[in-house]
Formats: structure tokens, sequence, C-alpha cells
């Protein structure tokens, strides 16, 4: 008869779930972000160049983010009621008419 004697670390243990949740995680938000960034609509390719990701790492959670912070993206993303645009009067405008 053999006998083993297993002792685990559990710092180690933790440190090793750890760094394969922190990959995980980015590798998805990677994925995301990149999909994302060809579903983004483009006109002068700003919105689509806003696209940003983040992973926050603690001691027991990783956590990802995709995000944007352009203005105008949320309207894009979920829509708008229409409405009609209309022009400022601006000074130049104003001093002409003088």
């Amino acid at each position: 008869m053999v006998a083993f004697k297993l002792t685990l670390n559990p710092a180690v243990l933790n440190q090793i779930g750890s760094d394969y949740a922190y990959r995980r995680v980015t590798d998805t938000c990677r994925r995301v972000l990149n999909r994302g960034i060809v579903l983004t609509p483009v006109d002068q390719g700003t919105l689509r160049a806003g696209n940003r990701m983040k992973v926050h790492r603690s001691a027991l959670k990783e956590v990802g983010v995709v995000f944007n912070l352009i203005d105008y993206a949320d309207a894009v993303h979920e829509g708008s009621a229409a409405y009609t645009i209309r022009p400022r009067p601006t000074q130049a405008c104003a001093a002409e008419h003088i």
C-alpha cells in the first residue's frame, strides 16, 4: 500500500485562480470591445474611436467593463425620440441684419 500526504496552500491556490480569472475576464472584455468596434456606426469615426475597456482586479474578484464616454454614445446605443433640429442664431448673423 502506498500512502500520500497532500498539503494545499490556500494563498497559492487563490493566486492561481485569480490569475486564471483575470485572463478570462480580460479575454472576454477584449472580444466584446472588438465586436463593439465593428458594430459601431461610423460617420466621422469619433464614436468608434471612443470605445474603451477596463479590467479591475481585487483580492476576491475580477470585473471587466466595456464603455464609451462620447456624449452621444448613449443616444446612439439606446436610440432617441425624433426631434427637430433648428440652428441657433449667432452674433455674426445678428450683425449682418443691422
